[in-house]
């Protein structure tokens, strides 16, 4: 079930937010505003991926195809690659940022956004492939 498997890539993202976070709080705001981008692309991934698997395989029914690709669509929008450039780009610009500081950052927002990305993919393939 694509929804399930997204579920545990928001489960992994999730796991390393809190590094995430911490890591951006020491380069500037405009880090910590992107990666908090990426962190609640993460949660929101988990809501839509958690309901979706339980319609599915719980309840035995089927999503509305419409609402679950829009849904996965908005969360694309709201975090994505955009956003893990941006915090990328906000990272590279902190004035005060250590080389290791900034290698740092990357890895973990690596670590968040790449899952995230993922679940999020797999609902956009399993739901919106036939869909306008």
């Amino acid at each position: 079930m694509p929804a399930c498997e997204a579920s545990a890539k928001a489960d992994e993202a999730l796991s390393r937010s809190g590094d995430l976070l911490v890591a951006a709080v020491s380069l500037s705001d405009a880090a910590l505003t992107a990666a908090g981008r990426i962190v609640k692309q993460a949660q929101n991934l988990k809501m839509v991926s958690d309901s979706v698997c339980q319609i599915e395989t719980r309840n035995g029914g089927k999503p509305n195809r419409e609402t679950v690709c829009e849904s996965a669509k908005e969360l694309d929008r709201d975090g994505g690659l955009q956003a893990q450039t941006e915090a990328e780009t906000a990272a590279d610009a902190a004035p005060l940022a250590s080389t290791d500081d900034v290698e740092a950052f990357k890895n973990q927002l690596s670590a968040v956004a790449d899952p995230s990305t993922a679940g999020t993919i797999a609902l956009r393939a399993q739901y919106c492939d036939d869909l306008p």
